[in-house]
């Protein structure tokens, strides 16, 4: 799903305006960052539990070409999905 798609499908099924529906997800995308940063962690209730991680180097591959890279360390973010969400695709 698009972003495009996600905002029209959000927007129809609340009844909103698709500005007030973007508008609203980019609001909710600046909380997420925000708690991240400060808390290393953002709770989507429904949907799952984001957490900040951090990542040892490592070294991988160029998949086109087998070139061994070093991959430095740093800080992802995973997301741990719920018990309904998973039950949901089960």
């Amino acid at each position: 799903m698009t972003h495009k798609e996600l905002i029209e499908q959000l927007s129809h099924d609340s009844g909103t305006t698709k500005a007030a529906t973007e508008k609203l997800l980019s609001l909710l995308s600046g909380v997420a960052a925000e708690q991240l940063q400060s808390q290393g962690s953002f709770t989507l209730h429904g949907i799952g539990t984001l957490k900040v991680v951090n990542t040892a180097a490592r070294q991988g591959r160029h998949p086109q070409t087998g070139e061994t890279l070093n991959i430095p360390a740093g800080k992802r973010i995973k997301l741990s999905a719920t018990k309904g969400l998973k039950a949901a695709l089960a």
